[in-house]
C-alpha cells in the first residue's frame, strides 16, 4: 500500500459490523484507491498457510506499486488542451486551442452501471450446469458489456454475496464463458466479453463500486477505441501527445499512469492501422466513411 510507513488493516469491530460485503471490502478499498493508495490483499488462510510465499508476494507487490507511483503524471492538469485544425469561413483551415475541462470530458461518456439482478443464492454457482450458469453470464454480459472475463467472475462473487470465488467457481464460470464464445452468444476481445453488434457505450469509472474496473488491464479495447473516436469527433480532431490524458478523464481515471498512457496510445494504433483515424501533422482526425450505395 502507498500512503503510509505502516501497513493499514481494515479488520476488526468495525469491519465486522458493516452490513455488507460491499461495505466491508470493495467500498472502502475503492475509497482508499481513489485518494491514490494502491492495495495488496492476503487472505488469512493464505497467510497461515503459506507465509513465506505471501512475504515473496507483499514485496513484489511493493515493487510494482513504486514503479506505478513513478510513472503518475503529477503535472497532469485538470483540465486538458487540445490544437484542432477547423476550417473557417474563407474555406482555410487554421489551428485553435480547445480546452476542455474536465466537467466536458466526462460529458462524452455515461455513468458506470454494473450488473445487478436476482439469482438462485440457494445453489451455488460452482454447482450449476453450464448451461444455467451461462444464462447468468449473458445476462451479465447484456447489462455490463463489454466486460473483462475476469470481472464477470467478480460479479457472479457479488451477485450472490461471496467474499471470494473459489476454484470451483472460476471453474463454473471459465466453462460458462467458453459456452458463450463457441455458441456465438458472445464475442470476445483481449479477454473482453461483448453481445454481438452490441452499440459500445464508453462509460465513466471514478463512481464505480468495483475497484478492478479501475485497473488498465480490465478495460475493454473497445471501449477505449469509442472514447477516443468521441474525443475526437468532439473536438474536430485531437492532437495524438494530448489523448492518452483526456480518455483516461472520460473513462473516468483520475490520473494517468504508463500502463494507462499505454493501453490507450495502443488502442490509437488499432484505428490508425484499421483506417478509422488519419494523422496529420501530429492531428488525428476521423475518415469519412464512403457511402456504398450512393445516391443518383
Amino acid at each position: 500500500m502507498a500512503g503510509f510507513d505502516r501497513p493499514l488493516t481494515c479488520d476488526g469491530a468495525a469491519y465486522h459490523s458493516s452490513r455488507s460485503a460491499r461495505d466491508r471490502d470493495r467500498l472502502r478499498q475503492a475509497v482508499l484507491e481513489d485518494h491514490g493508495w494502491i492495495i495488496h490483499r492476503i487472505w488469512s488462510t493464505d497467510w497461515f498457510q503459506r507465509p513465506a510465499e505471501q512475504l515473496r508476494k507483499v514485496a513484489e507487490a511493493i515493487e510494482r506499486a513504486k514503479l506505478a507511483l513513478k510513472e503518475i503524471d503529477s503535472d497532469e492538469e485538470f483540465s486538458v488542451s487540445l490544437t484542432a485544425t477547423v476550417e473557417s469561413e474563407d474555406g482555410i483551415e487554421r489551428e485553435t486551442v480547445l480546452k476542455l475541462e474536465n466537467k466536458g470530458l466526462t460529458e462524452l461518456a455515461i455513468p458506470y452501471k454494473q450488473a445487478r439482478f436476482e439469482v438462485p443464492k440457494m445453489q451455488d454457482p460452482g454447482d450449476m450446469s453450464t448451461k444455467d450458469i451461462s444464462s447468468i453470464l449473458v445476462r451479465i454480459v447484456e447489462q455490463e458489456g463489454p466486460i473483462h472475463e475476469d470481472e464477470i467472475l467478480v460479479r457472479v462473487r457479488d451477485l450472490w454475496g461471496f467474499q471470494r470465488a473459489g476454484n470451483r467457481i472460476q471453474d463454473a464460470v471459465a466453462r460458462g464463458i467458453r459456452s458463450l464464445i463457441v455458441t456465438k452468444k458472445c464475442i470476445r476481445e483481449s479477454g473482453c466479453l461483448a453481445m454481438p453488434a452490441a452499440k459500445v457505450q464508453v462509460r465513466n469509472r471514478e463512481n464505480a463500486d468495483s475497484a478492478s474496473l479501475r485497473r488498465p488491464d480490465m478495460l475493454p479495447p473497445t471501449e477505449i477505441r469509442a472514447a477516443i473516436l468521441a474525443l475526437i469527433d468532439s473536438s474536430y480532431g485531437a492532437g495524438r501527445r494530448e489523448i492518452p490524458v483526456a480518455v483516461a478523464r472520460i473513462l473516468g481515471f483520475k490520473s494517468t499512469s504508463g500502463p494507462l498512457r499505454a493501453t490507450i496510445e495502443a488502442q490509437v494504433g488499432k484505428l490508425l492501422r484499421q483506417n478509422s483515424i488519419h494523422e496529420v501533422n501530429g492531428m488525428l482526425k476521423r475518415n469519412e466513411v464512403l457511402d456504398s450505395n450512393p445516391r443518383p
